[in-house]
C-alpha cells in the first residue's frame, strides 16, 4: 500500500496518524511532502521507527521545530525497514548530526534526499557533518541534494564519495557546484574519476563556462551512463564544441538536456550519434 497525503492539510491528526503507522503492517510508502501544517512529525517518526515494513518515507519540515527535527535522524537509528527517506525543508541544524550517527549505524537504506528548500542558506556547513557516515556507509546507492548550496563543502564531499563504490546516483541540481574555482575543479576529479556514479544530475548550475572541461573529464570516465543538463541555458553554440569533446567518451549512453536554448536538429542529432556508439546492440 502506497498512502499519499501530500498537502493534505493534517494539522491535528498527527497523533492518529502517527498510531496507525505505529501498527499498520500493510503500508509500504506513505508521502507528507508539502504538508507545513504538520505540527508533530516528531511523533510520526517514533512511530515510524517501530514500523518493520515501512519502505518509503517522505516528509516536509517546512515548520518543524528543531527538538523535533531531531527526531527525524533518531527514527533512522531505530528503523531497519525503510529503503527511501526524503526530508523536504527540514532544518539542518539539529537534524544533521543524528543522521550523521544514524548513517553509520544503518544497514537499510538506499535512497537519501535532502532538498535544500527554504533552509537551503543556513546548510552551507552543516551538510559537512554528514561526511563521516557517507564515507562509512555501503548501503545507500542514491544521494539527492537538490537546492543545496554545495560550492564551499564540495570538495569534501568528493574526497568521500570517491572511495565510495556504492553510490551510483547523485543529484546535484541547482547546488551551485560551479560557483568557485575549488568546487569546479573537484566536480571535475569526481567525474573523472569516479568508479561507481551511473547516473549525475548537474541541471541548472550554469554549465556552458565549463562544458569544454566538462567533456574533458567525461572522456576519462569509465562508469556515467546517463547525465542530465537541463536548464542550463546550453545554445546550439555550445552543444556542439562540447559534443566534439565528448568523441573519447565511451560510456555515456543518455543526455538530457531539457529547458535548454538548444534549436537546431543538426546539434542534437550529432550528440545522439556520438552517444549511440556507447550503447548496447539494439538499444536506440
Amino acid at each position: 500500500v502506497r498512502l499519499s497525503l501530500r498537502s493534505a492539510g493534517l494539522a491535528g491528526s498527527s497523533r492518529d496518524l502517527g498510531h496507525m503507522l505505529g501498527v499498520n503492517k500493510g503500508l509500504r510508502a506513505l508521502d507528507l511532502r508539502g504538508d507545513n501544517a504538520f505540527p508533530r512529525v516528531a511523533e510520526l517518526a517514533r512511530n515510524a521507527a517501530r514500523n518493520c515494513h515501512l519502505l518509503d518515507l517522505r516528509i516536509d519540515g517546512t515548520q518543524l521545530p528543531e527538538d523535533e527535527a531531531a527526531q527525524l535522524g533518531a527514527l533512522l537509528q531505530r528503523n531497519q525497514s525503510i529503503r527511501t527517506l526524503e526530508l523536504s525543508n527540514v532544518d539542518l541544524t539539529e537534524t544533521v548530526v543524528e543522521l550523521n550517527k544514524a548513517l553509520k549505524a544503518n544497514s537499510t537504506l538506499t535512497e537519501l534526499r535532502l532538498p535544500g528548500g527554504v533552509h537551503a542558506a543556513t546548510h552551507k556547513d552543516r551538510l559537512r557533518h554528514l561526511f563521516p557516515s557517507l564515507r562509512l556507509n555501503r548501503t545507500l546507492t542514491e544521494l539527492a541534494l537538490p537546492g543545496q548550496q554545495l560550492a564551499a563543502c564540495l570538495p569534501g564531499l568528493v574526497e568521500v564519495l570517491l572511495p565510495n563504490p556504492c553510490v551510483q546516483r547523485l543529484d546535484l541540481s541547482g547546488t551551485q557546484v560551479l560557483k568557485t574555482t575549488d568546487s569546479v575543479q573537484a566536480l571535475m576529479t569526481l567525474i573523472a574519476d569516479t568508479q561507481g556514479l551511473t547516473a549525475l544530475d548537474l541541471s541548472r548550475n550554469d554549465v556552458p563556462p565549463h562544458l569544454l572541461r566538462l567533456a574533458e573529464a567525461l572522456c576519462a570516465n569509465t562508469s556515467l551512463t546517463t547525465l542530465t543538463l537541463d536548464e542550463n541555458n546550453i545554445t546550439d553554440a555550445d552543444l556542439d564544441p562540447f559534443v566534439d569533446g565528448l568523441q573519447g567518451n565511451r560510456c555515456l549512453q543518455a543526455i538530457s538536456l531539457e529547458g535548454n536554448g538548444i534549436r537546431t536538429r543538426d546539434s542534437r542529432m550529432k550528440l545522439q550519434d556520438c552517444l549511440a556508439r556507447n550503447r548496447p546492440s539494439g538499444i536506440n
